[in-house]
């Protein structure tokens, strides 16, 4: 990463949350223009066994949800395992269940998905629900594109 960019770099981490049971949860809000950098989610309670095809949505203010990636299976997923959207909004996310440690990027051939974003929020999506117990936590790396621009936890 270039010195200027990697200056003007900042994260912000989310409190460790359930995830939502059948729907969506809020996990950041964005104000003014950024660019999202990547996005990583950390299981610290496992997972429900039970399908749970789970994505990232952006949605800016007073438009339609975007699909940061498409839905990967966080199914019985045990407590340090990573989900990482990668490579295009098409793609399924990469669920590493390595104990929290990624070599190499979320694959050896997959970069994190970046993408520019005005005020909105950044959610998580489920299609199942393992009845609350399940809890991740979020952390975005993020660079401010306009004057005051910031993301905070939801």
């Amino acid at each position: 990463m270039p010195l200027q960019v990697q200056s003007l770099t900042k994260s912000v981490q989310s409190a460790i949350v359930a995830l939502p049971q059948t729907g969506n949860s809020n996990l950041f809000t964005v104000s003014g223009e950024v660019s999202v950098i990547m996005i990583v989610g950390v299981v610290t309670t496992v997972i429900g066994s039970v399908a749970n095809a789970t994505k990232l949505q952006a949605v800016a203010t007073g438009l339609t949800a975007v699909d940061l990636c498409a839905t990967a299976d966080l199914n019985a997923a045990a407590v340090g395992t990573l989900y990482v959207p990668i490579t295009s909004f098409a793609t399924g996310a990469s669920i590493a269940a390595t104990n929290g440690v990624i070599v190499n990027g979320p694959s050896a051939t997959a970069q994190a998905t970046g993408f520019i974003m005005t005020s909105g929020v950044i959610r998580v999506n489920t299609a199942g629900s393992d009845g609350g117990t399940g809890r991740m936590r979020w952390s975005c790396l993020y660079a401010p594109l306009s004057s005051g621009a910031s993301i905070v936890s939801a």
